[in-house]
């Protein structure tokens, strides 16, 4: 039998699905990018900072600054209604003023009195109401449909979510510069809370802007952190999950959007596939393309060439010959629909599963096996037009994205650390790294090893200028120390 003619849509889906990852890959490499471009919520400035501050121990009690909420002040309940009623009552020009303000701070302005920032602070007086309300629920459900709706599924809470992030961020700005650390402190733990409930149910997109608003907290804790009269956040860091948002929460909550989108999918585990499920699985796809493709599009755009399934054919019956454990000659003989139909459906679950394995290693060893996923992929045949494979150069990347926020974290308890053991040692930094024992430095999450140290004088430096992403591009991190 010969092998049916592609549906005219699917052609204008690959194309569709590649713009959409392609866009997603640019997300995974510039979590900033999720939350705007306004310079007050930008921080990855290469990840690097000077720190000129006092020597001194850990608080006590320990906890004393805590960076999240404290379970014990957590209540019963959903968050996200909380969030959705902030998003209604937020001023219409917010953004504009969150923008030209953070401008003027990068500049060297105070924001403690400034009359533009102390009036959108009244007048969004009921947002931050509402968001330390939200922040304090145990849980978080946005009711996202993705098992219904799939990838087709609209998620208006992104953007107002983003600029929600990006005010709690002005907000902070003028209370460290008014020296209001107890209210700054707030705003952090507000903050890393909104990162942690945005991700709930919001699949992988959820899950960068996550990132992304976790990345800010964490770029406000260094501000603190850069203060010399800074309280030294070392517990407090430490005591930090290990990311707001785990990898492997990220893709466990795309499966099913995924599924949802392709249902017939969810045969390649569990077997049982048929002839029949090749016309599904060729109309589940094209009905997507079709509800992205524009109004005035005429229904055969881009239509896929004819022969495009008779020239995969031979490879899908080379995989049917191969995990069917029968000759070549015997594959010939099966229905072409049914060879097609397992090749696509199976191959979608081996890329998901080839993904999902990176989830069960430390974060490093992710990290560096996440390279190797592309070649992987082309070694075990998984044909490129597979919509499986074209997901897998940004699910690759994920591994990345949560090793770099965790690097911060990792990276600003190093320098808590530094400050208690030149409290201890008369002022003194450490020659090395491992000399410090009472509060010992992490590794760094995205190589397990210990982050790069050199001692000039009385300056210490914290590096890792070596970490790669899944295209070789470096994700420098430089933070230098010096004890007033």
């Amino acid at each position: 039998m010969e092998a049916p003619d592609v549906h005219p849509g699917l052609r204008n889906l690959l194309g569709i699905r590649m713009k959409l990852y392609l866009l997603l890959i640019v997300l995974l490499l510039s979590p900033s990018l999720v939350l705007g471009d306004a310079p007050a919520t930008q921080p990855f400035r290469g990840d690097r900072q000077d720190f000129v501050v006092r020597a001194i121990a850990p608080a006590l009690p320990a906890l004393k600054y805590e960076l999240t909420i404290d379970p014990v002040d957590r209540q019963p309940g959903d968050a996200a209604g909380l969030y959705l009623q902030a998003m209604l009552l937020m001023p219409a020009d917010s953004d504009k003023i969150v923008e030209k303000e953070g401008d003027l701070r990068d500049a060297g302005k105070s924001l403690a009195d400034d009359p533009i920032v102390t009036d959108l602070m009244k007048r969004s007086a009921h947002v931050f109401e509402l968001v330390r309300l939200a922040s304090r629920r145990e849980q978080c459900d946005w009711n996202v449909p993705f098992r219904q709706l799939g990838i087709a599924t609209m998620l208006p809470q992104m953007n107002p979510v983003r600029a929600m992030a990006n005010l709690l961020m002005l907000r902070f700005y003028q209370q460290i510069d008014a020296d209001d650390l107890d209210s700054a402190f707030e705003t952090i733990r507000e903050e890393y809370a909104l990162a942690r409930h945005i991700a709930k149910g919001s699949a992988l997109i959820g899950s960068l802007v996550s990132a992304g608003i976790a990345s800010v907290a964490s770029h406000m804790v260094e501000v603190v952190s850069a203060r010399a009269d800074a309280p030294n956040l070392y517990w407090p860091l430490a005591s930090m999950p290990g990311s707001i948002v785990t990898f492997r929460e990220a893709l466990e909550e795309e499966g099913p959007s995924v599924i949802g989108t392709v249902p017939v999918l969810a045969k390649g585990r569990n077997g049982g596939i048929t002839a029949e499920d090749w016309p599904a699985y060729l109309k589940q796809l094209a009905d997507f393309s079709n509800a992205w493709r524009p109004a005035t599009a005429p229904a055969d755009q881009e239509p896929a060439p004819a022969n495009m399934w008779g020239e995969i054919l031979p490879h899908a019956r080379s995989f049917y010959s191969t995990t069917r454990h029968i000759s070549a000659d015997q594959a010939a003989q099966v229905d072409s629909r049914l060879v097609l139909a397992t090749y696509f459906i199976e191959q979608y679950q081996i890329v998901a599963d080839e993904e999902t394995r990176l989830t069960c290693l430390p974060l490093w060893d992710a990290v560096e096996q996440s390279r190797k996923i592309p070649a992987r992929l082309k070694a075990l045949g998984i044909e490129d037009s597979n919509p499986g494979a074209i997901m897998a150069p940004a699910w690759a990347r994920l591994p990345t994205v949560f090793g770099r926020m965790e690097r911060t974290v990792a990276a600003l308890m190093a320098v808590h650390a530094l400050r208690a053991y030149a409290a201890d040692h008369a002022g003194q930094l450490p020659a090395k790294l491992e000399d410090v024992t009472e509060t010992p430095i992490p590794v760094n999450p995205m190589t397990g090893k210990m982050f790069s140290y050199r001692l000039d004088g009385n300056t210490a430096t914290i590096s890792d200028e070596t970490s790669l992403g899944t295209t070789g591009r470096t994700f420098p991190l430089v933070y230098t120390v010096r004890i007033r």
